[in-house]
């Protein structure tokens, strides 16, 4: 990935670092298998379903990835870094060698 940092033309681009996602990985198939539907259920009850506030449309469905947080150490090999919409940060697609299958974990990205 490529850093670019802005020309300082006002106070909010005096810091600020944009970062190019040409080099990240695009979908393909395994990917697609761990990724899982989530809608938004806003303005509606929770028990009923019935609305609860006016005039919030559903929206359309996003794409959740759901990622592996948990402190083991894992030996295996990443496959892809991939951008997630619903996270701050990256998210990378890791090969486990002992049980053989895939799983995305957190990628964190230090400067």
């Amino acid at each position: 990935m490529k850093i670019i940092k802005l020309n300082p033309i006002t106070n909010g681009t005096r810091h600020q670092i944009n970062l190019k996602k040409n080099l990240l990985s695009k979908n393909n198939k395994i990917f697609k298998t761990i990724l899982h539907g989530h809608k938004k259920r806003s303005a509606r009850s929770s028990l009923t379903g019935h609305i609860t506030v006016r005039h919030k449309g559903g929206g359309c469905k996003n794409l959740y990835r759901k990622i592996n947080f948990s402190n083991k150490i894992y030996f295996g090999i990443i496959v892809g870094i991939y951008y997630d919409p619903n996270r701050t940060g990256f998210i990378s697609l890791v090969f486990n060698f002992f049980t053989k299958d895939f799983f995305l974990q957190y990628q964190q990205i230090l400067f």
